[in-house]
């Protein structure tokens, strides 16, 4: 028996320590584990070089990162952010099938969006859920809206940190790309020397593609096409590329050409005789990139910074970046009919591949920005030069077109960043700004016409930066009513550093003619009582029939504008009117006027009751104010009320006599005169018999 219950007391302590093992194996199995971000399409995760991870999106609707977390049971998770925009994130913790949503505790909720302000660093925590305590694997979804890049600067569940994803450095392009000038090879009639331009000009710049070519009248030989097989006579210059370029946008061509040369094809590595659209030829080696330099449905020419020079830029897109093997930038060169070869010549002053205007060694930094001759995309516009500027003229609205007209600018710099033009038109236009092809610096905005307008396009509001250099401004142009044409008049554009605010319009201002008070935005203008020195606060009291001067306030680069005038409107004038009176009563009514009998209160009613007969009362009226005019001048009436029945009513006094004399009072008077005299009259006579 005792043997026995020491086997069992055996077996239970076995058994016991079998089941710890297997709890201790089930605790290093489940340690809680957190993944790294992965991104759905739209969402661009990048690491950063100190640990965190970034993630960029545009115009973001639900677009989802996900971190996996292992053995999670009820621990907090919290995540700091920080953006350079205003980004509103929601988070979702998932179950592993995805079927269920696991309640969170705190005020976010699963799937509030919170708003992550520009520069600040936002905290969103969690303490967890209570849906039990058992280990689970979830999906920790966050989802981004808008545009902008996020930063998570630190990501915690419980103690555990998330893995930052991997920093890999940014491949930078390679622009300087091509071989000197003695490397250059041809057809057997040019002839390759170094070109005179002084490269002393500018201290700093690349100096690719700095060459003069020559020719001769000797018979070119045969070039043959490498895929066709075709062959055909073609002068062309190849220029050796040094290295594998990446990075590519725009190839720049800085050139002088005799006018006998009639275009200059660009190819990559070799030219291609039959294919005449810019894109790789079968095997993937080459590309035709444009037709001529000179002037193409991708190129865009301007005058370059060395005097005589002009700059092309040829947007090859991502042609290049499909060519598998890139060893050469190859012209081919066209002369116009009846040209003598060796009368003709091409001097490089710099070539490069890049996907801004490059500084080449040959540039004149003591050149200016300026505005060249202005071209239109089609024939719609007419363009002429006058006394008073350039006059662009076109016809009747177009259906839904927008034309274009050219406005190409040489060596523009960052710092001057408004576009000014002075400009006037006959008849109301629509004009918006474009650098290049789709990059909206202004859009669509109605101008009026009939008068002068100096308009300040601020280029910092470009929908892409735009880099100094050399610019391509697009003035679209079209006319606000379909049935009008339109003459519009540039007299000048140039580029300064600062605009002048324009002055405020009249509607800045808003007249409260009740109460007769002005308010407006003190936030943006100022209003002055008098020509600039007395400044008024929003919501105080105007005279009628003065003035009020107005300018917008100094902000975001324009200074203050110039002093706009307000005309404060008089009072109106107030109709006579001509009241009606009773014994006990006055009545006067007009639509839209007001009354007071003696110093009573204004009322609209004028009807006064309860007077005395006989008795004179003045009455004042004037005309109410309404939503667009004063109230008038006070006028007043003197009305007096009818005699009580059975009496006269009172004669008025005449007037210019103080006092009145009743008729039986006045022949009293005079018939005691006349006894007196009379008197007077028998005494002296009495007298005269004594004497």
């Amino acid at each position: 028996m005792k043997k026995a219950k020491w086997l069992c007391t055996l077996v239970l302590a076995l058994c016991l320590a079998l089941c710890m093992g297997v709890a201790v194996t089930a605790a290093a199995d489940g340690e809680l584990t957190v993944g790294s971000i992965s991104a759905a399409p739209g969402l661009d995760v990048n690491g950063t070089a100190d640990g965190k991870t970034q993630l960029s999106f545009t115009n973001g609707n639900a677009l989802q990162g996900t971190v996996e977390i292992g053995n999670y049971v009820n621990e907090s998770i919290e995540i700091k952010l920080v953006s350079d925009a205003d980004v509103r994130v929601r988070i979702a913790l998932l179950s592993y099938d995805w079927s269920t949503a696991l309640a969170w505790e705190n005020d976010l909720g699963q799937w509030d969006a919170k708003t992550i302000p520009a520069g600040q660093e936002t905290t969103i925590l969690s303490n967890g859920y209570t849906e039990g305590t058992t280990a689970a694997n979830c999906h920790l979804c966050i989802y981004f809206y808008d545009t902008g890049t996020v930063t998570i600067n630190s990501f915690k569940v419980g103690e555990v940190s998330y893995t930052p994803s991997q920093y890999i450095p940014p491949e930078t392009p390679t622009d300087t790309v091509l071989k000197g000038y003695s490397d250059w090879t041809g057809s057997n009639n040019v002839t390759i020397s170094q070109n005179n331009l002084d490269t002393s000009l500018t201290s700093d710049g690349i100096t690719d593609g700095i060459a003069t070519v020559t020719f001769s009248d000797a018979a070119v030989e045969d070039y043959t096409d490498s895929v066709t097989g075709e062959t055909a006579k073609i002068t062309h210059i190849t220029i050796p590329i040094d290295g594998v370029p990446t990075g590519w946008s725009n190839l720049y061509v800085k050139y002088k050409a005799t006018s006998g040369i009639s275009a200059i094809e660009a190819h990559m590595n070799e030219v291609l005789i039959s294919e005449t659209n810019p894109k790789p030829d079968l095997q993937g080696k080459k590309v035709f990139m444009c037709g001529n330099i000179f002037s193409a449905w991708n190129v865009t020419t301007f005058a370059a910074q060395t005097d005589g020079y002009k700059l092309s830029v040829c947007s090859i897109g991502t042609y290049a970046a499909t060519v598998t093997q890139k060893t050469a930038l190859v012209f081919s060169v066209k002369f116009a009919a009846g040209a003598i070869a060796s009368e003709q010549s091409i001097e490089f002053g710099g070539i490069a591949f890049a996907n801004a205007k490059p500084s080449f060694a040959t540039d004149d930094p003591n050149v200016t920005s300026a505005v060249g001759p202005l071209t239109q995309d089609q024939s719609r516009f007419t363009i002429t030069q006058s006394g008073d500027g350039t006059v662009i003229s076109w016809a009747a609205k177009d259906g839904a077109n927008y034309n274009f007209v050219n406005v190409p600018v040489t060596n523009w710099q960052t710092s001057d960043r408004f576009v000014k033009m002075v400009f006037s038109a006959d008849k109301d236009f629509t004009m918006a700004v474009y650098e290049g092809n789709s990059n909206v610096v202004s859009g669509h905005t109605l101008y009026k016409g009939g008068v002068e307008q100096t308009l300040y396009v601020d280029t910092t509001k470009a929908q892409i930066a735009i880099k100094a250099g050399d610019v391509g401004l697009r003035l679209y142009l079209d006319t606000q009513d379909e049935s009008e044409a339109k003459v519009l008049t540039i007299k000048s554009i140039e580029f300064v550093e600062t605009a002048v605010a324009s002055k405020p319009e009249e509607t800045a201002l808003t007249i409260n003619y009740a109460a007769e008070t002005v308010t407006f935005d003190a936030e943006t203008i100022i209003v002055y009582s008098d020509q600039g020195t007395t400044a008024i606060e929003s919501g105080a009291k105007v005279t009628p029939g003065t003035k009020l001067y107005m300018r917008t306030k100094a902000s975001d680069g324009y200074v203050q504008s110039e002093l706009a005038e307000f005309n404060v409107p008089a009072r109106p004038a107030a109709e006579e009117i001509t009241p009606t009176a009773s014994a006990t009563a006055i009545t006067v009514t007009k639509e839209g006027y007001s009354f007071k009998i003696g110093d009573g209160e204004w009322t609209a009613v004028g009807a006064f009751t309860g007077l005395t007969a006989g008795t004179e009362y003045t009455i004042t009226y004037r005309k109410d104010a309404t939503a667009t005019s004063f109230a008038s001048e006070e006028k007043t009436v003197k009305v007096t009320t009818t005699a009580a029945a059975g009496e006269e009513t009172p004669a008025p006094a005449k007037k210019g006599c103080k006092n009145a004399v009743s008729g039986g009072a006045l022949y009293a008077f005079l018939a005691v005169c006349f006894a007196v005299i009379a008197f007077c009259g028998v005494r002296l006579i009495k007298k005269s018999k004594r004497d």
